[in-house]
């Protein structure tokens, strides 16, 4: 009878201390589903070294939560590799828009970044992307894996290629475009 108390007893400490276990495991493979995210966040951001209106605090040249976080992550790639930084204009005054500089250029400086080798210019995102050829080929549906119009990986150059419906495109193999 003493067994069957004591085990009875016993058995909610040993179920709690099983699930204590099971939230330190849970705990776990969330901070490493986290920090997975984190560095794929992280490495988005690097290469498209661009901020956008988001980025700010609505009709103001200060930095917004986002906006901080994210020009932290190019500023760690920034000191030590220059490069060109994106900031989108769209319908934002003049005014309004190089004092958004200031502050990107401010905030870069304060991260101990060497402002002398960054540029900040309007413009599309950086990443490799693909030739608008390619997207206007995928988009009206020119293009399908059976009979591709463009192919990847070559050494460059342009080359003609019948996509689907007998129709022809330039295809570029990997090649850069102007």
């Amino acid at each position: 009878m003493k067994r069957l108390i004591c085990l009875a007893a016993c058995a909610p400490i040993l179920v709690i201390a099983g699930c204590q276990r099971g939230a330190a495991s849970h705990a776990t493979n969330v901070r490493i589903v986290r920090s997975i995210n984190d560095r794929a966040i992280q490495n988005a951001v690097v290469t498209q070294q661009t901020l956008y209106s988001y980025h700010f605090v609505t009709n103001s040249a200060a930095l917004n939560e986002l906006g901080e976080c994210e020009l932290a992550v190019l500023a760690g790639h920034y000191r030590e590799h220059p490069g060109t930084l994106k900031l989108r204009r769209g319908n934002t005054p003049e005014e309004l828009y190089e004092a958004r500089i200031q502050t990107v250029m401010d905030a870069l400086a304060r991260a101990g970044v060497d402002t002398g080798r960054i540029q900040i210019e309007e413009g599309m995102p950086g990443g490799d992307g693909m030739p608008s050829e390619q997207v206007l080929a995928i988009t009206t549906g020119r293009n399908s894996p059976s009979r591709p119009l463009y192919y990847g990986g070559g050494g460059g150059g342009g080359s003609i290629n019948s996509g689907m419906n007998g129709q022809t495109g330039v295809g570029f193999s990997g090649g850069q475009t102007q």
